[in-house]
């Protein structure tokens, strides 16, 4: 029996619609993100120092993991906001403090804000890594690096130097 050509392709296209179906009516293919990684049977401490022997060889059923949509760990990434978006949003108000010239200088080199201001110290125009001293604090600035800091203190008002390899730069009032 010779089969014609017109009846292979006809059963072919036959085979994929009966498979497209089938997937269709499952819901499409699901990948299985859960595992269960518990251990069947539990094991158990007995302080008992007597050897005991276990005669349940019979497996027990894991129980079923239901699948949901539960949050995965890590950073999302539409939360994690970038040097222009700090920039932009802290520059109009002076708070951002530019260092350049590998300390040579900041900008704002003097300025006053109100306590508990979050402020960046912004060391992205420098090739080297520095530690700018504010206060008390002394933050490390990787080359290339910017860092959000939150200047407060108790008692008000207070002018916090800003100290970079020794040599004053500039102060902030905390009001």
């Amino acid at each position: 029996m010779k089969l014609d050509k017109k009846y292979i392709v006809l059963l072919a296209l036959v085979c994929v619609v009966v498979i497209a179906s089938v997937i269709a009516l499952k819901g499409g293919v699901v990948e299985k993100d859960t595992y269960d990684f518990s251990l069947s049977p539990t094991p158990t401490v007995s302080t008992d120092a007597s050897p005991t022997v276990s005669t349940d060889v019979s497996p027990t059923a894991a129980p079923a993991v239901k699948a949901t949509a539960s949050p995965k760990p890590g950073v999302i990434a539409e939360d994690v906001k970038d040097y222009n978006y700090w920039f932009r949003q802290l520059d109009s108000q002076n708070r951002v403090i530019g260092i350049y010239n590998e300390c040579a200088y900041v900008i704002p080199s003097n300025v006053a804000h109100k306590n508990n201001v979050m402020v960046m110290l912004d060391n992205t125009r420098s090739t080297q890594s520095l530690i700018l001293k504010i206060g008390t604090k002394e933050y490390s600035l990787a080359a290339q690096e910017w860092i959000l800091v939150t200047l407060s203190s108790p008692t008000l008002p207070i002018n916090l130097p800003i100290f970079c390899k020794g040599i004053e730069l500039g102060q902030i009032e905390l009001q």
